[in-house]
C-alpha cells in the first residue's frame, strides 16, 4: 500500500473508519435485538428496554472483542489481522444509543401532543390533573434525554479525534518504513563507502563554491580531497560501464 493511501482527508477518513467499525459490530448488535431495524419499530417501554441493554453493553464492551482495520489504496478500511487500527465496539455502541435516544424522544413528544390534545376535552378535574402530570413527566424525560444525547456526541467527537490521531500515526509509521526500505534498498546497491563518499563529495563541492564566491581562500587538503573523490566515482563509473559490456557480449 502506498504512502498516499495513509494521507488523512479528516471528517471522510474517521466517518469511513467508524462505517467500518459499526459493520464489524452490527452483527452482535442483531443477536442482541439493538439492530436499527428493530429499534425503528419498537414501542416506548421496548425502548427504553433497549436502552437498558445498550448502557449494559457499554460497560461491557470487551464481551464484543475487537477489530482490526487497514485503510486501502481507494479509501477503505478493511479487516486485516495483520496490521491497522485495533477498535473495540465503543463507538458503535454510542451510535446506537444515540439512534435508540432519538426515537425515544420522538415517541415520547408523539406522546405529549397526544396527551394536550386529550386533556383540552377532559372536564373532571382530577384527570386533567393526571394528564397535566403525565405531560409534564414526558417532557422532563425529553430533556434528560436530549443531555444524555448531547454527552453522546460529545463522546463521539472525542473518539473522532482520537481516531484521527491513531490513523495519522498509522500513516506516518508507514511513510517510515516506505523510505526506511529506500535506504535498504539503496544501501544494498551501494556500499556504505560510496554512499558515504557521494555525501561528502557533495558538502565539500558545496564548500568550495560558497568559499569561491566568498573570496576566501581554500587549503590543497580541500580541494585535493575533492579530486579524489571524483576521481574515485569517475573510476567507479567507468568500471560499471565496462562490467555492463562484458555482461551483454557474454549474454550475445
Amino acid at each position: 500500500m502506498g504512502t498516499g493511501g495513509w494521507l488523512i482527508d479528516s471528517f471522510n477518513t474517521i466517518t469511513s473508519f467508524a462505517d467500518a467499525v459499526s459493520k464489524h459490530f452490527e452483527s452482535e448488535l442483531e443477536k442482541r435485538n439493538l439492530s436499527k431495524s428493530v429499534i425503528e419499530k419498537q414501542s416506548l417501554e421496548e425502548l427504553e428496554k433497549s436502552l437498558a441493554e445498550i448502557d449494559n453493553a457499554l460497560r461491557d464492551k470487551k464481551s464484543f472483542g475487537t477489530v482490526r482495520l487497514n485503510r486501502t489504496s481507494d479509501g477503505r478500511f478493511v479487516e486485516d489481522e495483520a496490521k491497522g487500527i485495533v477498535a473495540d465496539a465503543g463507538t458503535a455502541l454510542l451510535a446506537r444509543k444515540a439512534l435508540i435516544i432519538q426515537r425515544i424522544k420522538k415517541l415520547q413528544a408523539e406522546k405529549i401532543g397526544t396527551l394536550k390534545i386529550v386533556e383540552k376535552y377532559v372536564v373532571d378535574s382530577s384527570e386533567k390533573t393526571k394528564l397535566l402530570g403525565e405531560i409534564d413527566e414526558s417532557e422532563k424525560k425529553i430533556q434528560i434525554l436530549s443531555q444524555t444525547a448531547h454527552d453522546i456526541d460529545s463522546a463521539q467527537k472525542q473518539a473522532a479525534v482520537k481516531t484521527g490521531e491513531q490513523i495519522k500515526a498509522e500513516w506516518q509509521i508507514q511513510v517510515f518504513k516506505e523510505r526506511a526500505a529506500i535506504w535498504k534498498e539503496l544501501l544494498q546497491r551501494e556500499s556504505i563507502a560510496s554512499v558515504v563518499g557521494a555525501l561528502l563529495l557533495v558538502l565539500i563541492g558545496l564548500a568550495l563554491l560558497i568559499a569561491m564566491f566568498a573570496g576566501v581562500p581554500t587549503t590543497n587538503i580541500i580541494e585535493n580531497s575533492f579530486l579524489v573523490l571524483l576521481g574515485y566515482f569517475f573510476g567507479q563509473t567507468i568500471s560499471r560501464k565496462t562490467e555492463t559490456r562484458r555482461d551483454d557480449s557474454h549474454t550475445l
